[in-house]
C-alpha cells in the first residue's frame, strides 16, 4: 500500500457571516471545487490529443576494411525503433534508435544516433520519422525541435536535423545544436510532421559522434498564464506546465518528489525557517501533503487565479527549502 495523499483546505479568515457577497460566494465555490479536484479518485483529465510515430525509413551502416554492414528498419513500422550495425578490423559501429513519450502535458519524439569509428572506416545513421497528431478540439500548440551532440571527432560532419511540418517534402525547419527552434501549430485537423536526422563519421582517427534529438509538442493555450514570482532556495524544485486539456499541472522536477504543495488565492511572502532566503509565497488555502505524483488543476474551474509553491522538508536539512513560486491564471 502506498502512502495516501492528504488534502487540507484552510478556511478563509474573511468568510461571510450574513448577507454573503456574491463574488465571495463564487470564489468559495471555486475554492471547494479546487479541493475536490485534488482529492484521490478515478477522475482523470480528458486527453484531447492523440499521437502515433511511424518509421518512414531507418538505416545504420558500418564500413570497415570489409563489406559494409547495413541494418534497415521496416518501412511504416511503429516507434520504438532500434538498429545497430557493427563492422570489425577496425571496429566501426552505427546505432540509431527512437522512442516516444505521451502524457497530459507533452508529446515527445526522441532520436538517438551514434557513429563510432575505431581508426579508419565510416559509420552512418539515418532516420526519417513521422509524428501523426490529431485533436478532438481545436488546440493552440507549439512544436519544439532541439538536439545535442558529443564533441565532433576528426572526420565527422555536423549532423543533419530537419523538420517538415506540413509533410510536403520540403524540410523548412532546421535544427540547431543546443538551441530550441519553435514552430506554432493550430491543431484544427490532422497534422503529421516529418523529422529527419542524419549522422556520418568518416574516421581519420578514433572517435564517436553522438546525437540526441527531441521533437516536442506542447500546449500553448492563450487563456492560461503561468508566471514565475520567486526562484527556488533549494536544489529541489516544482514545475508548473500547461496541459492539453487547457489546465495546469504541477510536478516535481526530480524523481525524489516533493512533500508539500501549497496553493493560495492571495500572497503572504512569509519567511521560512529552512534554507537560506526562503519565502512561502501563497497563503496556505489548500495544502496537499505526502505528494510525489503530478497534480492537475482542470480548466473547468476557471476563470481562476491562484499562487502555487512546493515546500521540501528533509530531516537531514540538506535540501529543505521552497521551490519556485508561481502565479497561475486559468
Amino acid at each position: 500500500m502506498g502512502r495516501r495523499r492528504a488534502v487540507v483546505a484552510v478556511p478563509h479568515s474573511q468568510a461571510p457571516q450574513t448577507n454573503p457577497n456574491p463574488t465571495l460566494t463564487k470564489n468559495m465555490r471555486r475554492h471547494l471545487l479546487l479541493v475536490l479536484s485534488l482529492l484521490p479518485g478515478p477522475v482523470l483529465l480528458a486527453q484531447t490529443v492523440t499521437a502515433t510515430a511511424t518509421v518512414l525509413s531507418g538505416t545504420a551502416t558500418a564500413t570497415g576494411t570489409g563489406a559494409p554492414v547495413v541494418r534497415t528498419a521496416n518501412p511504416n513500422a511503429p516507434v520504438p525503433m532500434s538498429l545497430s550495425a557493427v563492422a570489425t578490423a577496425p571496429v566501426v559501429v552505427a546505432v540509431v534508435s527512437s522512442t516516444m513519450r505521451v502524457d497530459n502535458s507533452v508529446i515527445e519524439l526522441r532520436v538517438n544516433q551514434t557513429a563510432y569509428v575505431g581508426s579508419l572506416g565510416t559509420a552512418s545513421a539515418d532516420a526519417d520519422l513521422q509524428l501523426s497528431l490529431t485533436s478532438t478540439l481545436p488546440l493552440n500548440a507549439r512544436l519544439e525541435l532541439v538536439y545535442s551532440m558529443s564533441i565532433l571527432p576528426v572526420g565527422a560532419v555536423p549532423p543533419t536535423v530537419q523538420l517538415d511540418v506540413d509533410a510536403d517534402g520540403i524540410f523548412e525547419t532546421i535544427g540547431r545544436v543546443n538551441q530550441t527552434v519553435t514552430r506554432t501549430l493550430n491543431l484544427s485537423g490532422p497534422v503529421a510532421p516529418v523529422l529527419r536526422v542524419r549522422s556520418t563519421n568518416t574516421g581519420a582517427s578514433p572517435g564517436s559522434l553522438g546525437v540526441i534529438v527531441y521533437l516536442r509538442l506542447l500546449p500553448d493555450h492563450p487563456n492560461v498564464s503561468i508566471r514565475t514570482l520567486v526562484l527556488p532556495c533549494t536544489a529541489l524544485d516544482l514545475i508548473a506546465e500547461q496541459t492539453f486539456a487547457a489546465g495546469v499541472r504541477f510536478r516535481p522536477a526530480t524523481s525524489g518528489g516533493f512533500r508539500v504543495l501549497v496553493l493560495g488565492f492571495s500572497p503572504v511572502f512569509q519567511t521560512l525557517p529552512v534554507g537560506q532566503n526562503c519565502f512561502l509565497v501563497p497563503n496556505p488555502d489548500i495544502v496537499v501533503t505526502n505528494l510525489s505524483a503530478p497534480v492537475a488543476v482542470p480548466a473547468a474551474l476557471g476563470p481562476l487565479s491562484f499562487y502555487a509553491q512546493a515546500i521540501f522538508l528533509d530531516p537531514m536539512a540538506s535540501s529543505s527549502g521552497a521551490s519556485t513560486a508561481y502565479f497561475v491564471q486559468l
